[in-house]
């Protein structure tokens, strides 16, 4: 969350469940190929999928920029504070709030 929210305010929430999302069309992706495989040989395959994994293929260009020149990410996606207010709108929280020990939760 060091890259969502207002350049000069605290983190924000994503607005959708992206890690889940991904998760699952990798999912499809890797039963597609497993049944695949199952057709031209007979066997049958395992899918290990993970949450975390998947959401951190969405930081390719970010972890990229970092390592190639050490550019930190900047808050820049200020389009999420529209998505949250439509969301406020709908009866859904994506607020991140300030807590008492200085942390934040979403």
């Amino acid at each position: 969350m060091s890259f969502t929210g207002e350049p000069a305010g605290g983190p924000m929430r994503y607005p959708i469940a992206i890690a889940d999302m991904t998760c699952g069309m990798y999912a499809a992706m890797g039963i597609l190929a497993a049944l695949l495989h199952r057709e031209k040989t007979g066997r049958g395959q395992i899918l290990d999928m993970a949450l975390f994994d998947s959401q951190l293929t969405w930081l390719a260009n970010v972890g990229s920029s970092y390592l190639n020149a050490r550019a930190s990410p900047q808050r820049c996606l200020t389009h999420l504070i529209e998505k949250e207010r439509e969301a406020e709108k709908m009866g859904g929280a994506w607020r991140v709030k300030r807590c008492r020990f200085g942390g934040y939760e979403a």
